[in-house]
């Protein structure tokens, strides 16, 4: 019979509303609307694939947190999702990876991995470029 480890993701609430899902190094990734992911914020109507299971995501009573912003916002002009904004924007306020991990709680590697995202993403190669990047916003 085929499942699901127990320890392959963590889904959080957070006191927004929000909720998050973690890869825990699982080997067959957790992937969210057909792209693997380590870190990422769910939406209402998202697919969550884990293993041999599929999740979609749906908000019951109460709220759903706000939606990502429409096309032509400031933040919808970079191709980056929720997270690696927030990676981003802490990067260009000069925290380091360690300093970053501890204020989103989660550890320096997988900063490194969501900048590692930003940079490819963004066609950059420095957080002094990333900074320049974010400031001419």
């Amino acid at each position: 019979m085929e499942g699901v480890s127990r320890k392959h993701a963590r889904l959080t609430v957070e006191q927004n509303g929000e909720v998050r899902v973690v890869d825990l190094a699982s080997r067959n990734g957790t992937w969210l609307n057909g792209r693997r992911i380590e870190d990422a914020s769910l939406r209402d109507g998202d697919e969550l694939r884990i293993g041999p299971v599929g999740l979609r995501l749906r908000y019951v009573g109460g709220h759903a947190p706000a939606p990502a912003p429409p096309a032509g916002t400031a933040s919808a002009a970079l191709p980056l999702s929720a997270r690696e904004l927030e990676v981003a924007q802490l990067v260009a306020d000069g925290m380091t990876n360690a300093e970053i991990g501890a204020r989103l709680h989660i550890s320096p590697a997988t900063v490194g991995r969501h900048l590692s995202n930003v940079y490819e993403r963004l066609g950059i190669h420095s957080r002094a470029a990333l900074a320049a990047r974010l400031s001419a916003r």
